[in-house]
């Protein structure tokens, strides 16, 4: 029996059934797609990291790399789970507000050990 979404097409004088993908599908290709994406994200915080050599705020961060600032929080929070980068003093964002600095992780300039 077909399922309620799929769909049926003519062609070539056959007819052919093609079901819809479930959730559970379109779920796993978001993650997928979402995994990737967040990857990049954190190679490019770790190469901006190392290319300017010294601890750095996210909002310095968002503007180096790029990746949005609601990310950013997130990826700096996975990098620190990860132990890959850890916060490292603090300093006055354009806002005035007094933010952490993020490090590579073992470093005393934000290259690599």
């Amino acid at each position: 029996m077909d399922d309620l979404f799929g769909i049926r097409i003519n062609g070539a004088g056959q007819e052919q059934y093609i079901p819809a993908r479930s959730g559970n599908e379109i779920q796993q290709a978001a993650y997928r797609s979402h995994r990737e994406k967040a990857d990049k994200q954190r190679q490019s915080v770790l190469a901006s990291l190392r290319a300017h050599g010294r601890p750095m705020m996210a909002e310095e961060l968002v503007d180096a790399t790029g990746i949005m600032r609601t990310s950013m929080c997130g990826r700096l929070k996975e990098l620190e789970h990860m132990e890959l980068v850890e916060k490292h003093g603090t300093a006055k964002a354009r806002t005035g507000k007094t933010v952490n600095q993020y490090r590579i992780k073992g470093t005393t300039d934000g290259n690599s050990a």
